[in-house]
């Protein structure tokens, strides 16, 4: 063998231990066979209950609640009664007074019996002739007397009394001797109606309407 073929073999030894030597040893992991359990897994199961869940109870608040303010029933009765009367004023002012004494006349204006001196507080004029009270708030009677003066009569007792009245309202409705005349107080609940005919003129109606 000549010396280039030894050096061609040992320079292929020393390559072939050098490679050897960088080659990592296998490590060979062990497993171990966990043994078999014959104990039963539980697995956690949620059951359903009807028991309420519990919530927090709102805490009562320190801050004070609005006081309701009560308002006297006297107080309440008067300030309907005058929304009422400026309502029927207003009626008889847009309408006219006899629209107003259509009612009073078609119902009381035949009175018959002892006139009385007052009713309710209210006075009847002396010359009445007749009187009777047709139901607890309705009183009508008949007067000698014209309707100026029954007018006049009826404008003095509201300013002695102090009645809180609109300004009175007049009118006529009819013709010849069917026409009336007529004038209409309007006292909070207290309405009085006087009326004259043409064909009777020497007496008066007056009747009396008086919310009790």
């Amino acid at each position: 063998m000549s010396c280039t073929q030894r050096f061609i073999l040992l320079g292929i030894f020393i390559l072939t231990v050098i490679a050897c030597g960088l080659i990592p040893q296998s490590i060979h992991a062990t497993v171990t066979a966990a043994a078999a359990s014959n104990t039963p897994v539980f697995t956690a199961t949620i059951v359903p209950t009807n028991t309420a869940i519990a919530t927090d109870t709102p805490k009562p608040s320190n801050t004070p609640s609005p006081s309701e303010t009560s308002v006297p029933l006297t107080t309440t009765f008067n300030a309907i009664i005058a929304l009422q009367t400026q309502m029927v004023g207003t009626l008889v002012v847009q309408f006219g007074p006899a629209m107003h004494l259509s009612g009073f006349l078609m119902f009381y204006s035949n009175p018959v019996g002892t006139p009385l001196e007052s009713w309710h507080d209210i006075p009847i004029m002396n010359q009445s002739t007749t009187g009777q009270e047709f139901q607890s708030d309705i009183y009508s009677y008949k007067t000698a007397a014209t309707l100026g003066q029954a007018t006049d009569f009826y404008n003095k007792s509201a300013a002695s009394l102090n009645w809180s009245c609109f300004p009175p309202t007049s009118g006529s409705a009819g013709t010849g001797d069917q026409a009336t005349h007529q004038t209409t107080f309007i006292c909070g609940p207290l309405n009085i109606v006087i009326a004259s005919f043409d064909n009777d003129p020497n007496q008066v109606l007056v009747v009396i309407n008086k919310a009790l």
